[in-house]
């Protein structure tokens, strides 16, 4: 991960502007602090957030898609 921070991002007027100059990376999750659950079983939650001018729609039906490629996978309790 610390490698990522040395990558080069551009040039402005010789100075060589780096990943580290604008971000850090790092490779962390915050600590679970909630259990999710769904008629009594343990469930998932997963925040979705819209940017820029995607349209809400496409976002749905994207998500949809995903979820039906999962459930074949999921482990079931």
């Amino acid at each position: 991960m610390d490698r990522l921070n040395d990558l080069p991002i551009r040039a402005v007027n010789g100075a060589v502007i780096y990943v580290r100059d604008v971000a850090h990376v790092r490779d962390g999750n915050p600590p679970q602090t909630n259990i999710v659950r769904v008629d009594g079983r343990r469930a998932i939650l997963m925040s979705i957030m819209k940017t820029g001018s995607s349209s809400t729609l496409d976002i749905i039906k994207g998500v949809q898609d995903k979820i039906a490629g999962m459930r074949g996978s999921c482990r079931r309790n």
